[in-house]
């Protein structure tokens, strides 16, 4: 894929140990690329204290409202970070994570969440973005008008049993308005949806988008990744199986 920002390391497995290093490459036959071609995040957080961006791109997130950084984990090391939504508590991060892409992937570790926002887009078109609406589903915006058509965008899977009491992994991936969810490594729904270029100039965690979206959201949240590519279901796999 053009989109994919690779690069040939001496060791992939060895690299492929941490959140902050790259993922192998894996086809849709679960082979590890014979080439040793890796994957690297655009931008990685593992709220070690911070909202740095530890893969090495320099896109930092912004605290606000001052969220816990707190050691329940999904590996149990390091730390995590507690969003609250009554104290209105979101991380922004103040780059164009996703303009321009017609591909990319978003990566969350998340435990203890509610209805609201998960991650946002802001500025240019405000896409993509991604909540958990009252039916307790999951929903992703992938086209600017999606205030029209909401429905369109609603996967079937009830996130009900994974939103309390343990870490689960999270992802999205998108190919030209082809979105898939993945819940702990496993394909659980997707959809075909008209798709527009993202030209937002910010990301957020957890709501605000400059004020539009007051359904702040609380959850934990840890190793928040996101790729300039669609990533295909083994390496999605593979994140959950690494705990990356």
């Amino acid at each position: 894929m053009t989109m994919k920002n690779k690069y040939i390391l001496l060791s992939v497995l060895l690299a492929a140990t941490s959140a902050c290093l790259p993922i192998p490459s894996i086809d849709d036959e679960n082979d590890i690329d014979s080439g040793q071609e890796v994957i690297y995040p655009v931008a990685t957080y593992t709220f070690e204290g911070t909202a740095a961006d530890i893969s090495g791109n320099g896109y930092d997130g912004v605290l606000n409202g001052k969220p816990e950084f707190i050691n329940d984990t999904p590996d149990g090391s390091g730390s995590a970070l507690r969003l609250n939504g009554f104290k209105s508590q979101f991380v922004n991060i103040p780059y164009a994570l996703l303009a321009g892409l017609e591909q990319y992937t978003f990566s969350i570790w998340i435990k203890d969440f509610s209805q609201g926002v998960i991650f946002s887009g802001r500025g240019g078109n405000d896409c993509p973005y991604l909540y958990v609406r009252d039916s307790q589903k999951f929903m992703l915006a992938n086209h600017w008008y999606i205030n029209e058509h909401a429905d369109w965008y609603t996967f079937s899977y009830d996130c009900t049993n994974i939103m309390s009491s343990q870490w689960h992994h999270i992802a999205i991936t998108s190919d030209k308005g082809s979105i898939c969810l993945y819940v702990d490594g496993i394909r659980q729904d997707s959809l075909k949806n008209e798709y527009s270029v993202s030209t937002c100039t910010k990301v957020y965690l957890g709501g605000n988008a400059d004020g539009k979206y007051d359904n702040y959201m609380s959850m934990k949240i840890d190793n928040v990744m996101f790729f300039d590519c669609c990533l295909t279901p083994a390496e999605v796999g593979y994140i959950y199986q690494n705990k990356l």
